[in-house]
């Protein structure tokens, strides 16, 4: 069930962000499309005809409002904080870094070499 939930909110968000960003581009390809529905859905003068802006004037909005959430993110990124990082290296006397520590090991040396000069043959099939 919470992975249905999560998925389900993952799908939603990225659907919201994907038209969020395509908005601007939808509104030009309607405009451009089909000018005529767009003036009579979207144009803010129209009680002022003489201007025949056609919807041109929702475009422009859009475009500066665009152009203000850029603007502001951009402002964003130069206000985060910068973390400056100096390294001090103090040169230490090499003996007082190395500490001999006492060596505490048991080893014995089992290893025995016999040497024989005997020659071992294989030993005889019988059949």
């Amino acid at each position: 069930m919470k992975a249905i939930f999560k998925y389900g909110l993952l799908f939603i968000f990225l659907i919201a962000t994907l038209f969020h960003n395509i908005r601007f581009t939808y509104l030009v390809s309607f405009y451009t499309l089909n000018n005529e529905s767009f003036t009579e859905l979207f144009c803010q003068n129209k009680d002022k005809p003489e201007l025949e802006c056609n919807g041109q004037c929702t475009i422009i909005k859009a475009g500066e409002d665009l152009n203000k959430e850029k603007n502001e993110l951009a402002l964003l990124s130069f206000q985060q904080e910068i973390t400056y990082y100096i390294s001090v290296f103090y040169p230490l006397d090499e003996t007082t870094l190395i500490v001999p520590l006492p060596q505490h090991f048991y080893y014995q040396n089992k290893y025995n070499f016999l040497f024989s000069q005997k020659i071992v043959h294989p030993p005889i099939a019988l059949s």
